[in-house]
């Protein structure tokens, strides 16, 4: 059996099939892509001195999955709560167990408790950081975030290092603890805005104090950087951390070391001939979340080669009919591009046997006359030009 076909139905079908053909085309059946920014996902925070550092990847994307061509600008967006009884039920709980002291009184006999079975009980739950107990509920952070900072896309630009993108908010002198809890949004354009990123929450505590006397010293095996900390025990560091970039660079990325808080000098043997670095370093006061002192100075240096190679060793000479065969060690550099070779004859002085420097570890003096005792002498040279001295002289009396 059949059903009655719905009249309504067939006339609404009528009406949208003539509009259709009256416009000559088919409407799409999807809708427009979006071209908003994809929402951040890795928004991490970071204190150094009185300052945010909040880094997150540069959104190359739309939310549809299309490359995303510029920023026009990043919206910073901020809420902060006072937690200074977050602290002071830290401190309670540190001093929970301690009893007062009966110095000065004897002690009360202690009488002899029977002995109870032992009470199984359940493990201690871990203690959550300050910064997951302070860190709003969205709808909280949605209520009451404000926008404290705007970039553009010249700022944008400079905030850019690879793939990274890190801006500074200043947190500002506050004798209480206070949290504060970041998102950022980005825009393609007026319209085309990104929805908030997720939310990082930094409890501000005080930084410790920097390194002092911050200098920079170009060695042939590295740059050496010195520095002095605190003699306050209770301001030593848990830790230095090193910073390097190169000169044309605006940002530092990670730090380039971790010492110990004792420590006073760092030898950076990563550095290369010909680069100019920037370097700074912190103390580093908290690990998770990093809490670090602000730079106690920035060094600049041109990092040139202006050191000689080591000269060669185990030089040995072996005379033979019409020739001296020279045989070392090579220079232990890695920019030793060649040797050069220097002879002298009783009461002369040294003199250099080529013009061009030689590139093996081994050369044949063959003007050389029967019956002559030769004093015999090698230096190193890189391929800057820096000659080494030359190293300790052989004797050879040819026959």
């Amino acid at each position: 059996m059949f059903s009655r076909p719905n009249l309504l139905s067939i006339g609404l079908a009528a009406l949208l099939g003539a509009g259709t053909l009256a416009c000559g085309h088919k409407a799409s059946p999807f809708p427009p892509p979006l071209e908003n920014p994809a929402t951040t996902t890795d928004l991490v925070l970071q204190q150094r001195g009185q300052a945010a550092l909040l880094t997150f990847t540069y959104p190359h994307l739309t939310v549809a999955g299309r490359l995303l061509e510029s920023l026009e600008r990043v919206e910073i967006y901020r809420t902060q709560r006072d937690v200074s009884s977050l602290f002071e039920a830290e401190v309670a709980d540190e001093t929970a167990g301690e009893t007062e002291t009966t110095e000065g009184f004897p002690e009360a006999p202690v009488e002899q408790a029977e002995p109870t079975p032992p009470v199984e009980t359940q493990p201690a739950a871990p203690e959550l950081p300050l910064e997951t107990l302070a860190a709003p509920e969205p709808a909280e952070f949605l209520a009451t975030a404000q926008l404290v900072e705007s970039f553009n896309a010249a700022a944008i630009e400079e905030a850019t290092e690879g793939d990274k993108l890190t801006f500074r908010v200043e947190l500002g002198d506050r004798e209480e603890q206070t949290s504060h809890t970041f998102a950022v949004k980005t825009y393609a354009s007026e319209r085309l805005v990104s929805a908030f990123s997720n939310q990082a929450t930094l409890v501000q505590r005080v930084p410790p104090p920097p390194p002092t006397d911050f200098q920079l010293t170009a060695e042939a095996g590295g740059i050496r950087l010195a520095w002095i900390t605190t003699d306050d025990e209770a301001d030593q560091p848990a830790a230095i951390r090193v910073y390097r970039r190169p000169a044309q660079s605006r940002l530092y990325g990670p730090p380039l070391a971790r010492l110990g808080g004792e420590s006073t000098e760092y030898l950076d043997r990563s550095a290369a001939f010909g680069e100019r670095y920037i370097y700074a370093v912190t103390a580093l006061g908290n690990e998770n979340p990093v809490v670090e002192s602000f730079f106690g100075g920035e060094r600049e240096i041109d990092y040139a080669d202006r050191f000689a190679p080591s000269p060669p060793t185990e030089l040995i000479a072996l005379a033979e009919s019409g020739r001296v065969r020279l045989l070392w060690d090579p220079s232990p550099e890695d920019d030793v591009v060649g040797y050069i070779v220097f002879r002298r004859q009783a009461g002369a002085d040294f003199r250099r046997l080529t013009d061009e420097s030689i590139a093996a570890v081994e050369y044949s003096d063959r003007t050389v006359e029967s019956g002559t005792t030769y004093d015999y002498r090698v230096a190193a040279i890189d391929r800057i030009g820096n000659q080494s001295e030359p190293g300790n002289s052989v004797i050879a009396r040819v026959p």
